[in-house]
Formats: C-alpha cells, sequence, structure tokens
C-alpha cells in the first residue's frame, strides 16, 4: 500500500515509543474493569457489572490489539502471556485472531481477508453473523499461524474449554455471568470493531474526532490513523491524529459516529488516497 506523498511527510517515528508508566498503564488498564465488573455482578447489580464488562472488553482488545502489532514495547514471551491471559478471561483464542488481523493489514477488505468481510454487508448482517464470524477468524487465523503458533492456539483454546467447563460444573455465578457477558460481547464485535470502521470504506476505513466518543473507546476509533501507522501503539494515536489534520484533514470527515461530525463531511473521502 503505497501512502500518498504529503502523507510520507509525516513524524511518526517519536510516536513509537512508550514511557515505563505508559507501558505500565497499559498492561494493567482492563484489570480494574474486569475486577468491578466482578464485584457488582456478585452483588447482583448487573446493570452496573454489564457497564464495567464493556469497558474490560474495550480496553483488553485495545491491549490485545497493540500486541499484535508487538506496539506495547514488551518481549515477546510476556506478548505471549498477556495474550493467553486476555484469551481466558474473555473467552475467545487472541492468537488466532492475530494472524487474520495481520492479513487485514496486508491486504484490507480484499476477498482474502476475513477480517474485513462484514464490511461489505449491512449493518443487521454484521450484527446477527457476529458469532459465526469469530468462527470464520479464528479458523482463518488457525490456517494462517505458524506451526508453533498452532500449537499456542490449540492450548489456549483447550484452556478456554475446559475453564468454561470447570465454570458450568462447579456454577460459579461471577464466572457464569462473565462467561455470558462475553458471549453477548464477542457476538457484537463485529458490529462494532469491523462494520463500524469500515462500512462504505475503502482500505484504511473511518476514524473519529469527538472526545466523548474517543473517551469511551479508548482511542480505538483512531482506526484510519492505525491503518496508515500501524506501528504507533494506541496510546498515541490521538497526537498523530493532530499531526495528520494538518497536512490530510479530509482523512478526519469519514467518521465513526457520523451524526457527531460537520454537516458538510464528504462521504468516504478516504478513497482514492492511495496510488
Amino acid at each position: 500500500m503505497k501512502k500518498s506523498n504529503y502523507l510520507n511527510k509525516i513524524q511518526w517515528q517519536d510516536l513509537r515509543h512508550l514511557t515505563i508508566y505508559e507501558k505500565t498503564y497499559n498492561i494493567l488498564l482492563p484489570y480494574p474493569f474486569l475486577g468491578l465488573s466482578w464485584y457488582f455482578a456478585y452483588q447482583e447489580m448487573y446493570l452496573i457489572a454489564v457497564i464495567f464488562s464493556y469497558f474490560f472488553t474495550i480496553t483488553a482488545y485495545r491491549q490485545g490489539h497493540d500486541l499484535y502489532h508487538h506496539t506495547l514495547g514488551v518481549s515477546r514471551f510476556m506478548s505471549t502471556v498477556l495474550l493467553f491471559l486476555i484469551s481466558l478471561v474473555s473467552f475467545t483464542s487472541l492468537h488466532s485472531m492475530k494472524y487474520s488481523h495481520l492479513l487485514h493489514h496486508r491486504e484490507p477488505l480484499s476477498d482474502n481477508d476475513t477480517e474485513g468481510y462484514l464490511a461489505h454487508k449491512n449493518w443487521l448482517m454484521a450484527l446477527f453473523g457476529g458469532l459465526l464470524f469469530r468462527i470464520r477468524l479464528f479458523k482463518h487465523g488457525f490456517n494462517l499461524a505458524p506451526k508453533r503458533e498452532k500449537r499456542k492456539i490449540i492450548l489456549e483454546s483447550t484452556l478456554i474449554l475446559l475453564l468454561t467447563i470447570a465454570i458450568f460444573y462447579y456454577q460459579y455465578s461471577v464466572f457464569i455471568y462473565q462467561f455470558v457477558v462475553m458471549f453477548i460481547m464477542n457476538a457484537c464485535a463485529g458490529l462494532i470493531a469491523v462494520w463500524g470502521l469500515h462500512h462504505d470504506c475503502d482500505e484504511v476505513g473511518r476514524t473519529e474526532r469527538n472526545p466523548i466518543v474517543n473517551a469511551l473507546s479508548f482511542n480505538l476509533f483512531y482506526h484510519a490513523e492505525h491503518h496508515l501507522f500501524p506501528a504507533v501503539p494506541t496510546q498515541n494515536l490521538p497526537k498523530l491524529a493532530k499531526r495528520l489534520d494538518k497536512v490530510a484533514p479530509h482523512l478526519a470527515n469519514n467518521r465513526v459516529v457520523p451524526f457527531l461530525a460537520n454537516k458538510n463531511n464528504e462521504n468516504c473521502p478516504i478513497k482514492g488516497l492511495f496510488a
């Protein structure tokens, strides 16, 4: 994918690096939300628990996403440990999704891009096709993974299965709640993380500038910026967005939440950006 000349002038290398504090923050970020969701589920205050489960899901996905691209600044061994941990508590194999996601970056929205498949559908199909979509991603990622990584995926999936059996056998109410809520969150992921970021667009997809939306999504909706510069960690995408706005302000017209954008936004201005 060849970037336009003016994008080649963007200074971004300094944004690749995280401080020790930023690394620690990003590693620990999902787990206070997980703990609070379990606490409120234990108290049978499920509406509040679901709110914290949402924030856990978003931040866990953010961490896993940075680990896919090796932008969190940790060793490969630590990356494996963290992906295993997130996979167990979210009941989905992130090691399999990693390889499907990396192909999505190499061949975005192509016929080979299983992750981008739902972007070509309408929002109802993206919503109701969510579970089948996750199965497709697992199979595709497993087939793409190197032999050594396949062993990780098999181990990861086996541990998830054993954990699920233990939870329902021993009837741990908090962990049953975790399984059910993650089942729902995983089913909705295709609508939010694929269709919402890529529908009606080519290649790099959409972005967002509404501060409330970006706060609630923990910067994951800076998606065009991520596709253009995947080596920049999620932590620094807002800084990258400001630099892009100076040289290519039209990139910000194509919003994830379009009704919060200016009325004169063009439809998918990213089309034709690449030669």
